[in-house]
């Protein structure tokens, strides 16, 4: 066993080699516990958190613990590993949060309790990506609104100049478009070459989202 002064929380409790309990063939090494979080075992993860698991360790994709629960959507394991001390602000090597991983793949639930342990909703990438761009780009109305609901900021701007509604109107996503709008999403912005959201649904001939994009009174855009 390692010495208890070494700092690492991983060595503290056993030795990393031994069974983790008895009857059960996993090891406790880092590379067990991210593979029970990649599968979805809670069992096995509380098990691991009791024997001091690593919370900062590393799969090949760079990726830790509490980014991998919350890409995979998986609530109950991103809540264990919060109560375990997990760093709710942390980032993989692109500069992303857990954050911006459950918005992306519309995991509202963990986007919620992301939100509610003081994740930042403007938390932005190593291009200055946030998590409210990754829900609009692909259209998650329920992580977008969870998103302002939380505070993000609807008029942060990635480093190329794309804000959340550049990204909803290029990808069609009219329900987005007209929720960033009702929240004062500013329709003028523009990226490095100059276009604007309203050129962008010109280009791509979206009838439905100029239209939203041309009114004058927000409220309509609700109806």
């Amino acid at each position: 066993m390692a010495n208890p002064g070494s700092g690492n929380p991983w060595t503290l409790a056993i030795d990393p080699d031994a069974p983790m309990a008895e009857g059960n063939n996993r090891t406790c090494t880092p590379q067990e516990f991210l593979s029970s979080i990649e599968a979805g075992d809670s069992a096995a993860v509380s098990r691991f958190l009791s024997h001091g698991a690593d919370l900062n360790a590393r799969d090949e994709r760079g990726w830790f613990p509490l980014m991998i629960s919350s890409s995979n959507g998986n609530e109950e394991i991103t809540r264990l590993l919060i109560r375990g001390g997990a760093d709710i602000q942390a980032r993989d090597d692109a500069g992303y949060t857990p954050l911006h991983r459950a918005a992306c793949n519309d995991h509202g639930m963990v986007v919620r309790l992301l939100l509610e342990n003081d994740s930042d909703p403007n938390a932005h990438s190593n291009s200055a990506w946030t998590p409210l761009m990754q829900a609009a780009s692909r259209g998650h109305l329920a992580a977008v609104k969870l998103l302002i609901a939380g505070g993000c900021n609807v008029n942060l701007a990635s480093e190329d100049g794309w804000t959340a509604l550049h990204k909803a109107t290029a990808n069609d996503h009219i329900e987005v478009v007209k929720l960033l709008l009702a929240h004062y999403a500013d329709r003028n912005m523009q990226l490095q070459d100059g276009s604007t959201a309203l050129s962008i649904a010109t280009q791509n001939k979206n009838e439905a989202i100029l239209s939203v994009l041309n009114a004058r009174v927000l409220g309509s855009i609700l109806d």
